[in-house]
């Protein structure tokens, strides 16, 4: 572990500097700063009216999981209308959806409704 994170310091700084802050004998403490872990990207919709039982589809390589009017998935990179078109051809038409995106606005999802 203590390797690892010594390695993944050296890219970050110059490994004469790392090397001469242990040779003097005492502790060299760096500090950096680490970007916040975003949650991973998903779409998101509401069905229009609910399903009678939970369903799974696979739709362009990824599992959408359905229950009564909520459904998601991972992002597959599609782009948003793409993905939400799928959605309704799959399980019908949508009250909401949202992408990483964004949320839809009432045009946006008249459209993907095929309207």
């Amino acid at each position: 572990m203590f390797f690892a994170r010594l390695r993944s310091l050296c890219c970050a700084i110059n490994l004469p500097v790392l090397i001469a802050g242990f040779s003097l004998g005492g502790a060299m403490v760096v500090s950096m700063p680490v970007p916040a872990m975003a949650g991973p990207a998903v779409y998101s919709a509401r069905l229009s009216q609910s399903l009678e039982s939970p369903r799974r589809e696979i739709l362009n390589g990824v599992v959408w999981r359905c229950a009564a009017d909520q459904c998601a998935a991972p992002s597959d990179g599609s782009r948003p209308m793409v993905a939400c078109q799928r959605t309704v051809r799959a399980f019908g038409p949508v009250s909401a959806f949202a992408s990483p995106k964004g949320e839809f606005t009432a045009d946006e999802i008249k459209r993907c409704n095929g309207g």
